[in-house]
């Protein structure tokens, strides 16, 4: 029994150091499964580290073959600028041939380069010279055609008011609107300022014949100062011919027409003055200024036209649609004219219609 107990308690301690055993080998089981997932995260994180290695590759290898593709076009370009040098340095060749006996009096190389810059240096400034008087002769030639079409343009322009200068703001088409224009505006305002005056107590009638004859004392004055301003000029040539004179004259209507703009301030002034001979406007200056300084500028601009415009104060008898609007009611029979017509030249085509108001007529006789 006790050999057997003995044998029991050795194969207890044989048991535990079996159960020890087993732990210890499933702790190292354990281990190795931690081993064995660390080893497989790290096999995928190869794997995925591969599959981009194989996109990088695929894509270097895809710039590769564009740089080859580019390579091969940079080496055609250059075998072809090559053959280019090649052609260059036999046709080099041949002139270095053609300049042998010309440069066998130079005895070294570095003394015929500096021969050969001297004269490019030279063929440079006479190719710059030469520029330069291409560009003096172009811009001669461009001087005089630029000449001769303002002496053209003039020539056509001088006494045929059918072609004007587009660029002048104030040519005949442009004052026949700021004609309109100033009877719109203008005469509009001081029509209702005469009218609305009690001082005045004035007739509508009577308000538009002051307003009417204003334009009309205006536009004489504007004629007679050109012509007086011109008379001077055919004093001094008084005697000569009229094929002598004419250019002489013409001159001196351009001066009149170019300085007009700095001449009308001063004109208005002086028509606008207590001394005026416009009395009709020294009289209603006050209710009419804006009115007047327009009538004068508009009245010498045409004026001063060569030929001169022409305002037409007189309507005639029977009412003209062609050239005339009716002012507050329609008829036949001109009674009393309300705005001139303004025509391009005496005879010439109508820039501005005029307005007249027709006599009322009798529905029986309607």
């Amino acid at each position: 029994v006790k050999d057997v107990e003995q044998k029991l308690k050795a194969t207890e301690s044989d048991k535990e150091d079996a159960l020890k055993k087993v732990k210890d080998v499933e702790q190292k089981l354990k281990a190795s499964e931690s081993a064995k997932e660390d080893v497989l995260k790290k096999f995928k994180d190869i794997e995925q580290k591969l599959k981009a290695t194989d996109s990088d590759k695929e894509n270097a290898l895809k710039r590769i073959k564009e740089c080859e593709a580019k390579l091969n076009s940079i080496e055609k370009e250059k075998n072809l600028a090559l053959k280019r040098v090649k052609d260059s340095e036999h046709k080099l060749k041949s002139t270095e041939l053609d300049k042998e006996e010309a440069l066998k009096k130079l005895t070294k190389y570095k003394d015929a380069n500096e021969y050969l810059q001297r004269e490019h240096t030279n063929a440079l400034e006479r190719i710059t010279e030469a520029e330069k008087s291409v560009r003096l002769l172009s811009q001669e030639k461009s001087d005089a055609l630029t000449r001769l079409s303002d002496i053209m343009g003039t020539k056509l322009r001088d006494n045929n008011p059918a072609i004007t200068d587009l660029n002048d703001p104030n040519r005949p088409m442009k004052l026949g609107d700021q004609f309109s224009e100033l009877y719109e505006n203008e005469w509009t305002d001081a029509f209702s300022d005469i009218s609305d005056c009690k001082n005045l107590n004035l007739t509508e009638i009577e308000t538009i014949e002051v307003l009417l004859n204003i334009l009309k004392e205006i536009y004489n004055i504007c004629l007679e100062d050109i012509e007086e301003q011109l008379s001077g000029h055919k004093k001094l040539v008084h005697g000569f011919s009229d094929d002598e004179i004419e250019p002489f004259l013409k001159t001196a209507k351009d001066s009149v027409k170019t300085n007009a703009a700095n001449y009308i301030p001063l004109l208005s002034r002086k028509i606008i003055s207590s001394t005026s001979a416009c009395k009709l406007v020294a009289q209603y200056k006050d209710f009419s200024l804006q009115y007047i300084e327009n009538c004068v500028k508009i009245c010498y601009f045409a004026a001063v036209q060569n030929p001169p415009m022409v305002i037409d104060f007189e309507p005639g008898q029977m009412f003209d649609k062609q050239s005339y609007r009716e002012y507050t009611r329609s008829g036949t029979v001109v009674e009393y004219l309300v705005w001139p017509v303004l025509y391009l030249h005496k005879g010439g085509p109508i820039l501005s219609k005029g307005v007249v108001q027709p006599k009322e007529e009798n529905n029986s006789n309607k």
